[in-house]
């Protein structure tokens, strides 16, 4: 599971007493409330404010200011203008509350992909809570290694890795700019039990991490964590690629996490990913949705290279197609589809990997 603290929200309210069941329901779903304050209270220096995520506006019908043009125009964050009375007209609020929480990541993180995208740095507001260590595994942050550690640990990786017999299937989902609603539709199409594996490259600030966790627990029963260092693949989970400890998969079938970088310029560097997953895992493959030029051709090489295929999004669903367009450039996309249509192609590999292994 994530920490209990997923977002920072300031809270505008037409009638601060009538979203006290929003308030409720948000913050026994893992939000931090930075402000709240009624419409009234609303002045132009709340446009300044950074120690939050996100501006959530519940607003009645009508109930319009010229500070709310204000604060649109000039936050530093994302503002989310919710109807006040919709609460009220659920059947299952808890379940609403929750969908709302992620349509509000999805901003956040749309918000931060821009920008890591345009200047490659964070964006200038305090991102989200960062998560708490047992709740993602003690090696989440690894212990501090010296330099000719951090080289030793790349060296052994670097060597010829023989190929580990896996019981299931490990696919590397590789994202970027637009991955996270790409990955939503993919991983809500696929069926509740799924005998296989995936890890997650996406392109993403660090303190971004528990709102992509959160999005994917939403959407799928999968288990999702960061990798633990020599902690076994398991069926049925989600490893998140993290941004500052690099991965690499042995093979016995483990997860190595260590102080090394990522290959220049981005963290996780999806190439990298699919280059490990390609060397060590028999039954294999990849997925390119939507994000910038610059990263998983490489990787899609290794892939092919490894006898696994490798299958990319389409232009048209795609915020971002120049990284699944650049792979099918190069010849190594074997599928290309819809993030629904993918997740139906995997389905059918699923079956066909499980009746090849019935006939063993």
């Amino acid at each position: 599971m994530i920490a209990d603290i997923v977002l920072r929200v300031g809270l505008v309210a037409s009638e601060l007493e009538a979203s006290h069941k929003l308030d409720s329901l948000l913050s026994k779903n893992g939000v931090e409330f930075a402000h709240k304050i009624s419409l009234s209270q609303l002045k132009s220096a709340h446009c300044a404010t950074s120690n939050l995520d996100v501006w959530l506006v519940d607003l009645k019908e009508d109930d319009w200011s010229d500070s709310l043009d204000i604060l649109l125009e000039e936050a530093r964050v994302p503002v989310f203008i919710n109807e006040q009375p919709a609460i009220h007209r659920q059947s299952h609020p808890d379940f609403w509350v929750r969908k709302l929480i992620v349509r509000l990541g999805e901003l956040v993180l749309a918000e931060t992909e821009a920008t890591i995208v345009t200047y490659q740095k964070p964006i200038a507001s305090t991102p989200v809570h960062s998560l708490k260590k047992k709740s993602l595994g003690s090696s989440t942050q690894p212990e501090k290694q010296s330099e000719t550690e951090k080289n030793q640990d790349v060296t052994k990786t670097d060597e010829p890795k023989s190929q580990f017999k896996s019981e299931f299937p490990l696919w590397v989902l590789a994202a970027s700019l637009g991955g996270p609603a790409s990955l939503k539709l993919f991983l809500q199409t696929l069926p509740d039990k799924v005998d296989a594996s995936f890890v997650l490259a996406q392109h993403i600030d660090k303190n971004f991490i528990p709102v992509l966790c959160k999005i994917i627990e939403d959407y799928s029963s999968l288990k999702v964590h960061l990798p633990e260092n020599r902690r076994p693949v398991e069926i049925g989970e989600i490893i998140i690629a993290p941004v500052e400890s690099r991965l690499y998969f042995m093979p016995d079938g483990t997860v190595l996490t260590t102080r090394a970088r990522w290959t220049a310029p981005y963290s996780p560097c999806i190439d990298d990913v699919m280059k490990e997953v390609a060397k060590v895992w028999d039954n294999s493959g990849a997925i390119v949705f939507s994000g910038m030029a610059g990263d998983a051709v490489e990787g899609s090489r290794a892939m092919k290279k490894a006898g696994h295929s490798v299958w990319t999004q389409n232009n048209d669903t795609c915020a971002s197609s120049a990284m699944p367009e650049d792979v099918r450039k190069a010849g190594l996309s074997n599928l290309t589809g819809t993030p629904e249509q993918l997740a139906r192609h995997f389905v059918a590999y699923m079956h066909r990997f499980a009746q090849a292994a019935k006939a063993l």
